[in-house]
């Protein structure tokens, strides 16, 4: 069945066929049989073996198509041939007689490429040149029309037999064409479901095309806006950079510039000192306000001359004077590194001062 499925559906339009014939069509053709009669040939070939034969197929809309070879074929054959059936209406006999006689040889079969399951039939030209002598010998022998034991036979009484034998016919026939219009509608029915499937298929194709591209447009704008933030980010970081190195450069001038300040500074104070310690200099207003300041601090309430500070101040100036003798740094650094020392510890101003003259002022 699958096998079948897949091959209606890659079957083209009937009108793209050329040698194949529709019902229509067939039903023109001189000798061949109905239609109905070839789509049930053909269901039957595909119980059998599972698909459908080589002559036949079945296109878009459930529209059979037969081989145009295989129907004129055949057309021939129904045409020079005659079935066991109707050439036992023919004779006025029963099928088991012209089965008889084939087999005795008294009739020829048509059609030696017979294949397994399919029907014998009789030449018709050698069955009507052979019918008055099958006549003479069926009245001859006595046999019924209905059956194969001899029996009487009154002239006549066959037109009955066949009339009987003739709705019977046409009974089989008819639960035939009712099998071949179920398959038929069956068919069709399962046609209908694989046109629903493809038309299911096609719609959640075309929405996961519309997703697709809804997701490209989301994934194009994600790039852009990628694309955006990075160059912001980078802009940013450079930025971020030229300030770090700015910052650096300014630090490092504000730096020297301190340490600048305060070698002046020390500078100042040295020569003050140096000013202070040379005898018969010349006092200048500077040296005359430092000593001011010193005579004033020194008198100061507040003032702690407390020999524990003195002593820690002169043991911190002792150990610079070291540095400075060692060629570690010169007196203006450790002038400069004794006042912060002194100024972190707490130790008043007059004793830093007298101290720094004392450890630090030049000979």
């Amino acid at each position: 069945m699958k096998a079948r499925n897949e091959q209606r559906d890659t079957e083209a339009p009937a009108e793209h066929y050329v040698g194949w014939l529709d019902r229509h069509a067939i039903s023109q053709q001189r000798g061949a049989l109905k239609p109905s009669a070839y789509v049930a040939r053909a269901y039957n070939y595909e119980k059998t073996h599972g698909r459908l034969p080589a002559w036949a197929r079945k296109v878009d809309g459930g529209k059979w198509l037969f081989a145009e070879a295989y129907i004129s074929e055949d057309a021939a054959l129904q045409i020079e041939t005659v079935g066991i059936s109707d050439a036992a209406a023919l004779v006025g006999t029963s099928r088991r007689t012209i089965q008889t006689w084939v087999d005795e040889g008294r009739l020829a079969l048509a059609g030696e490429n017979r294949q397994t399951g399919e029907s014998r039939r009789v030449n018709r030209a050698a069955l009507m040149r052979a019918l008055p002598e099958l006549k003479a010998r069926l009245d001859k022998s006595g046999y019924h029309l209905e059956g194969d034991a001899p029996t009487a036979m009154a002239g006549g009484a066959s037109l009955p037999s066949l009339r009987k034998r003739l709705a019977a016919t046409q009974k089989r026939r008819a639960d035939v064409f009712k099998d071949v219009c179920t398959a038929q509608r069956a068919a069709d029915g399962q046609q209908r479901a694989i046109a629903r499937s493809a038309s299911r298929i096609e719609k959640l194709r075309r929405q996961f095309e519309a997703r697709l591209r809804d997701l490209e447009k989301v994934c194009s704008y994600a790039k852009k806006k990628q694309a955006v933030e990075s160059a912001r980010a980078q802009k940013m970081t450079k930025k971020a950079e030229a300030i770090a190195e700015l910052e650096a450069e300014l630090r490092q001038t504000i730096d020297a510039e301190s340490v600048s300040q305060k070698r002046l500074q020390a500078q100042a104070l040295a020569r003050r000192l140096d000013e202070a310690r040379l005898p018969g200099a010349p006092r200048s207003a500077d040296v005359s306000r430092v000593q001011r300041a010193a005579k004033k601090v020194s008198q100061t309430p507040c003032s702690t001359n407390s020999e524990a500070l003195f002593d820690a101040a002169v043991t911190m100036a002792e150990a610079l004077s070291l540095n400075v003798e060692a060629g570690q740094c010169d007196h203006i650094d450790a002038a400069i590194r004794f006042y912060n020392q002194a100024t972190a510890r707490g130790i008043p101003n007059d004793i830093i001062v007298n101290v720094t003259q004392s450890h630090f002022a030049r000979d």
